[in-house]
């Protein structure tokens, strides 16, 4: 059996967007919308919440009782307690800018523009062009 491995680069460089406003516009909207029309130009999309990411505990926890989850759940609650735990992980990290680090840690840790190693002719390919919108 010969094997043949076929590198193709992607027809399309990967995307990157970083989507922010302020408290109360609806950016899961804007997100979907980006994602609808990069679909219409055969990009992939792959979108990465950035505070559900720094609330991942399992990578990025804070020493007990630096913050305080809200007791109620309200939106006021929740966007304070946002601000206040991504403040103390910058405080944490010693650095102002671990929110970026963290999202640029979410766009590597992803499976996007990963080759893939198929059989039986063991042929390496792209799985297609791909953006993320964090």
């Amino acid at each position: 059996m010969t094997a043949t491995v076929a590198n193709k680069q992607p027809k399309s460089p990967e995307l990157i967007f970083g989507i922010a406003g302020p408290i109360g516009v609806n950016i899961e909207a804007i997100c979907d919308s980006l994602s609808n029309a990069l679909r219409g130009v055969r990009y992939e999309s792959h979108i990465i919440h950035l505070t559900k990411e720094m609330l991942n505990k399992e990578r990025y926890k804070l020493p007990d009782g630096i913050v305080q989850e809200p007791p109620d759940k309200d939106f006021y609650s929740d966007v304070t307690y946002k601000i206040n735990y991504a403040n103390a992980l910058c405080s944490e990290f010693s650095n102002p800018a671990a929110l970026a680090l963290i999202g640029v840690r979410a766009i590597g840790s992803g499976n996007r523009g990963q080759r893939r190693v198929g059989r039986p002719t063991t042929r390496v390919t792209w799985q297609s062009c791909t953006s993320t919108v964090i």
